[in-house]
């Protein structure tokens, strides 16, 4: 008999816990994966990522003006 895992066909097992576990686990793995993009001297991949996450929080951000690896938050106006 096959385990889930195996009938699936899945690298990972199921992750099931509250919703700000979630957010908390999805946000490190984020991190990680931005930090080596900057170790590996890749940090232009992390910028779309980033426009997005400052977008679901109600932000724009830029890189106009700014120093080397340095971004400006602003608060995006309500409509």
């Amino acid at each position: 008999m096959k385990t889930f895992k195996e009938q699936a066909n899945l690298d990972e097992a199921p992750l099931v816990m509250n919703d700000t576990d979630m957010a908390s686990a999805l946000f490190k793995d984020i991190k990680d994966k931005m930090m080596k993009n900057a170790r590996q001297k890749n940090r232009e991949k992390n910028w779309p990522l980033l426009q997005q996450l400052a977008a679901m929080a109600g932000y724009g951000i830029t890189k106009k003006g700014q120093s080397k690896e340095k971004s400006f938050r602003y608060d995006l106006k309500k409509k």
